[in-house]
C-alpha cells in the first residue's frame, strides 16, 4: 500500500494481511510522488509491483508507469508513455498489462480509456476508443475477457426562488455542466467540454468564452462583471488566468508549481487560491487581480479554499491523511489568525463546500439513503448540522447562490456506472 506522511514523503510499504512484518519498500520525495488514483498492482510472479509515479522532465510534471522490485525496492520504468492519470493496472498471466488511464495531453484532460501493453517497454495500444470514461479493470478467470466500469453523468439544473431552498424547479438539462456559478448580472458561468461558458438563467443563450486550445475550468466572475478568473491546463501545469468578460485579452496571473481553487475578493482586487510548493505542500495564497507577486496567507496545509461573502474569513479544507472526515478551518484574511475549525459529517458528499449568502454558515452536501441534500453548519454555533433542502432522490453535484442571495442553483442527477464486458482484446 502507498501513503503520504502529510508533509514530505510518499511511501510504498509491504505487510502481512494481519499487519505484521511491515517494511518500507520505496520512498519518493516531491516533486516526485505516487498517483493517488492507482492501487499498486502485483505481477503474476509476485516479483514486481506496478505503480504510477509523477516525475519532472523539461520542467513538466509527467506521470509514468513504473515497476518496483519486491525483493530490493529497485525501480524500473515499464513504459515511456506519459499519462494524465492512471486509475487501474491489471497484470495478465502472460505478462501483458491492461491499463485504465487518461493519455497525456498538456492542454486538456482526455477520457479515461483501456490500454494493453504486451510487456515492459512496449508501447500501450488502445482497447477502447470513444468519449466515455472507463474506470478500473479486472479479467475473467481464463484471461480471455475484461470487465470495466463505464461512467456517465446525467444532470439537470434546478433553481429555488425567493430564498426558499426547500422548493426548487427544474430548469433545463445540464449533463455536461460543472463548476456552476452565478454572474453579477444573473447569468451562469460554468465549465463544459473542458471550456468556460456562460448561459442565461433559463439554460438558453449558451456562449463559449475560452477558445478550446487548452483545458479551462473552475471559472468565476469579478463582482463588477469586468473579468473572468479560471484555471487553465497548459504544459501539464494548472495556473490561474484572467480574461475580459467577452473572452478577450487573456492574462496569466500565477506562475508557481501549480495553483487551484481560486476565489475572488468582494472588492474584486484579489484572487485567493491554493498553491503548491516544490516540497509538495499546498497552502493558501493571494495574488492581485492585475497580476504581480503572490502573498502567502497561511502556512497550514490545505486542499481547497472558499472566501466568505464579506471577504473577512476564508474557509479551507485541511489535509486529512486519514481521509475519514473533512475538516474546514476558518481563518481571518486580515491577520491570518485561525477563527474556528468545523468538522463535517462522514456522510459529506463530493460537491464543493460553500458559504451561505449571509456568511454565517458553511453549506455542504450530505449523502443519505434517499439521495443527497444541502446541509449547513453555523460558524458561531456548536457544530450542529441542519438540512437546507429535502430532495428524496438523486445526487447533488454542485450548487451556487446568486449574487443577491435570493436564488439557489443546484445541479442534480445520477452517476450511471455500467459494468462492461470486453472480449477479443488482442
Amino acid at each position: 500500500y502507498s501513503h503520504f506522511d502529510g508533509q514530505t514523503k510518499y511511501t510504498l510499504s509491504l505487510a502481512n494481511l494481519d499487519g505484521t512484518d511491515e517494511r518500507t519498500l520505496f520512498t519518493s520525495i516531491p516533486p516526485s510522488w505516487f498517483t493517488g488514483s492507482l492501487i499498486p498492482a502485483w505481477s503474476p510472479d509476485g516479483k514486481t509491483i506496478a505503480i504510477g509515479i509523477n516525475v519532472t522532465e523539461d520542467n513538466k510534471q509527467l506521470l509514468k508507469l513504473f515497476g518496483i522490485s519486491v525483493t530490493d525496492g529497485s525501480l524500473r520504468q515499464l513504459s515511456d508513455r506519459n499519462w494524465n492519470d492512471i486509475f487501474a493496472v491489471e497484470w495478465l498471466s502472460n505478462g501483458q498489462l491492461i491499463i485504465s488511464g487518461n493519455e497525456y495531453s498538456d492542454s486538456k484532460t482526455l477520457p479515461a480509456q483501456l490500454w494493453r501493453m504486451d510487456g515492459p517497454n512496449v508501447q500501450p495500444q488502445r482497447i477502447t476508443n470513444d468519449l466515455n470514461d472507463y474506470y478500473g479493470v479486472c479479467t475473467t478467470a481464463n484471461g480471455s475477457s475484461l470487465i470495466t466500469l463505464q461512467h456517465q453523468k446525467v444532470a439537470n439544473l434546478w433553481i429555488s426562488q425567493n430564498n426558499d431552498a426547500s422548493r426548487s424547479e427544474q430548469i433545463s438539462p445540464a449533463s455536461g455542466v460543472t463548476d456552476l456559478r452565478w454572474t453579477p448580472s444573473g447569468k451562469f458561468i460554468f465549465t463544459s467540454d473542458r471550456n468556460v461558458w456562460t448561459m442565461n438563467a433559463d439554460g438558453g443563450g449558451q456562449r463559449q468564452l475560452t477558445n478550446g486550445q487548452f483545458e479551462s475550468f473552475m471559472p468565476s466572475m469579478t463582482p463588477d462583471g469586468k473579468y473572468i478568473i479560471y484555471l487553465a491546463l497548459r504544459d501539464n501545469l494548472i495556473h490561474i488566468w484572467r480574461e475580459d468578460a467577452d473572452g478577450n485579452n487573456q492574462k496569466q496571473l500565477t506562475f508557481g508549481q501549480q495553483e487551484w481553487s481560486p476565489s475572488i475578493s468582494p472588492d474584486g482586487q484579489w484572487v485567493f487560491y491554493i498553491g503548491a510548493s516544490e516540497k509538495g505542500s499546498s497552502t493558501v495564497w493571494k495574488v492581485p487581480i492585475d497580476g504581480g507577486t503572490p502573498i502567502q496567507v497561511s502556512t497550514a496545509e490545505a486542499f481547497e479554499s472558499y472566501l466568505s461573502p464579506t471577504g473577512a474569513l476564508i474557509a479551507f479544507e485541511l489535509t486529512d491523511i486519514s481521509g475519514e472526515q473533512k475538516r474546514i478551518s476558518l481563518m481571518s484574511t486580515v491577520d491570518g489568525k485561525p477563527f474556528k475549525t468545523i468538522i463535517l459529517p462522514r456522510s459529506t458528499g463530493l460537491a464543493p463546500v460553500r458559504w451561505t449568502p449571509d456568511g454565517r454558515a458553511i453549506a455542504f452536501t450530505n449523502l443519505q439513503d434517499n439521495g443527497t441534500n444541502i446541509w449547513t453548519i453555523a460558524i458561531d454555533g456548536n457544530g450542529e448540522a441542519k438540512p437546507l433542502t429535502n430532495f428524496k432522490t438523486e445526487t447533488i453535484f454542485d450548487f451556487s447562490w446568486s449574487a443577491d442571495g435570493t436564488q439557489l442553483a443546484i445541479l442534480r442527477g445520477s452517476s450511471i456506472r455500467d459494468a462492461v464486458l470486453i472480449t477479443e482484446t488482442k
